[in-house]
Formats: C-alpha cells, structure tokens, sequence
C-alpha cells in the first residue's frame, strides 16, 4: 500500500494547498484511510504534568466518548504509549493485546471501549519542528502490521503535516496574538474550571468543535496545553 510519495522533496507538493487546520484534517483523514486505519490524533509533547489525551490533541478524530471516558479514568498516567513517546525519537506499532494487565489482574477497563471503536493496532510517529516542538502522530484501526515501506511513507507525510501544523498555527515571529471571539469564548470557560464537553453544552457547539477551538487558541498563544493558554491570554489581557 503506498501513496505515492517517493521522496522528501514530493512533501511540498502535497502540502502545497495547505491553508487552514481545515484541509489539513481533510488531509489527515484521506492518508488514515489510505493506510487502512479509521482514526488519527496528532500529540503536541511533552506537556509537563499533562496526561489527559484531550488536552494533548491538536487534532484527532477520535470518538468524541473514548476521549472523554480515556480522561476521566485517567488511563494517560500510565499510558505505555505516551510514556514510549517520552523516551524514543522511533517511530513504532502498538496492539491492544500488548496493554498492560492492571493489579487485579484485568485489563483496564477502557480496553473494552478501544475495542467498541475497532481501535486495536496503533502506529505512532514523533514528529518535531523547531518553531513548534516535538510532537507524535498516531493512526489507528483495524488491520495488519504495517511493513517498512508503510512505515517509512507515513513518517514522511506524518513530519510534513506537523510542519503545516506549526505553520498555520501562527508560531513565527508575530507581536500579538489575535484571537477570534469563539476561542476567548472557551477560554474564558476552560478558565472557570469548565471541560470541553461541558463548553459544548454551554455555548451550543460540539465538544471536537470546543477542542479546536481551544487547540488553535493554543497554538497562537505558543502554549503546550489549555492551561498554559488561559494564563498566557490572561496575561496579556486577551480574555478581558
């Protein structure tokens, strides 16, 4: 299975038409399905204390209920996924058999939702760009093990696409950031101690909506997660 992409120098072209986060999920989800998996979520590492896999997303498609039910039995503390990221600049496989079994001698009960969404092969890829920081894009899904060629084509495009990332979230050398009135909305809500599903319900959007939001917001704040956005907003009175 290939795309196409035979060399470094082709990554210019695809990324050519590149202009919002928008076509770069549309993007992500045409290469996801070409490899044959269903769901990708794009990591910005590391985030000093942070495990929570909603507040490290930058941009996923994962179901709306295993990213809120992987928070809140706040299964990234021991994730041996995240905690691989930490150590390796290699990219690797993962599959649900390989979760580790918890004290009481079951698997942690989150492996039940994993496998409701068919999600039972991981493939991760860190990803690093100076103006951005490091970073991991993870595809997963129903299918067999990637060979080496799959693996080195989606390391590929998986660094080209952190690079658009990082350039469409406005890292360069700006004076201020500008921020559009629904991402102060959630700020100003994240603020007050509220979680993006509850934001949704609040201002009438979906909590994948809220998380954009928030993950634009971050970028353009040159901040490693929500929190550190709400403080660098407040800071320079962008919430007032």
């Amino acid at each position: 299975m290939s795309l196409g992409i035979s060399s470094s120098s082709d990554m210019p072209a695809v990324m050519g038409d590149m202009q919002t986060p928008y076509d770069l999920l549309r993007l992500l989800r045409s290469k996801t399905q070409a490899y044959g998996f269903a769901y990708f979520t794009v990591l910005k590492l590391p985030a000093i204390g942070e495990a929570k896999i909603g507040a490290l997303s930058e941009l996923s498609n994962w179901p709306a209920e295993l990213t809120r039910t992987y928070d809140e039995r706040k299964v990234g503390a021991s994730s041996p996924i995240l905690k691989r990221l930490a150590q390796s600049a290699l990219c690797f496989q993962y599959t649900l058999d390989e979760l580790p079994v918890v004290d009481n001698g079951k698997r942690p009960s989150v492996v039940d939702l994993f496998r409701k969404f068919d999600m039972v092969r991981w493939a991760y890829f860190p990803v690093h760009c100076p103006a951005y920081g490091t970073g991991a894009i993870g595809y997963s899904g129903l299918r067999d093990e990637l060979d080496m060629q799959e693996m080195g084509e989606l390391q590929l495009v998986s660094t080209g696409i952190f690079d658009q990332l990082a350039k469409l979230r406005g890292t360069r050398d700006e004076e201020k950031p500008r921020l559009t009135e629904r991402e102060r909305e959630c700020l100003r809500w994240t603020a007050e101690g509220k979680t993006s599903f509850e934001i949704g319900k609040i201002i009438g959007i979906s909590e994948h909506t809220v998380n954009y939001y928030l993950n634009t917001a971050s970028g353009k704040l040159k901040s490693t997660n929500r929190v550190q956005a709400v403080a660098v907003a407040l800071r320079s009175g962008l919430l007032g």
